[in-house]
């Protein structure tokens, strides 16, 4: 399948990458209410004291270490591969560099951007 805003994917690329997505859609969703409910907390009880400040840097450090970890397991997890040269898109987690859309092998893009995953999966549903 190709977009003009997209890469060229066969079906069942786009099956195994729509069906990650929509995963990590739901999954997030508790990433973001653990972000909100500490920042509350520091807002609420924490500010203007200082050790609430350093607890709450060490907080969003540690909130950006699992997001990082998280997308690098999401790769291994669900074990998407490079549609150019077919190896896996991770193989082992890197806590300092985020993870992107293109392959560690062959350095093309691999994933889908996400408004060509939404136009598969709509013509999908068709």
């Amino acid at each position: 399948m190709e977009n003009n805003q997209g890469i060229e994917l066969d079906e069942k690329i786009m099956q195994a990458q729509l069906i990650a997505r929509n995963v990590m859609k739901k999954e997030m969703l508790g990433f973001y209410a653990v972000l909100i409910a500490g920042t509350l907390s520091f807002f609420l009880f924490g500010l203007g004291k200082p050790i609430a400040l350093i607890v709450y840097l060490l907080f969003l450090i540690a909130f950006r270490t699992a997001t990082v970890w998280y997308q690098w397991n999401f790769l291994i997890r669900f074990q998407l591969t490079c549609p150019h040269c077919g190896k896996p898109l991770a193989e082992r987690v890197h806590f300092l560099r985020s993870p992107n859309h293109n392959c560690p092998h062959c350095g093309k893009r691999a994933l889908a951007p996400l408004k060509q995953l939404v136009e598969y999966g709509k013509s999908a549903n068709k």
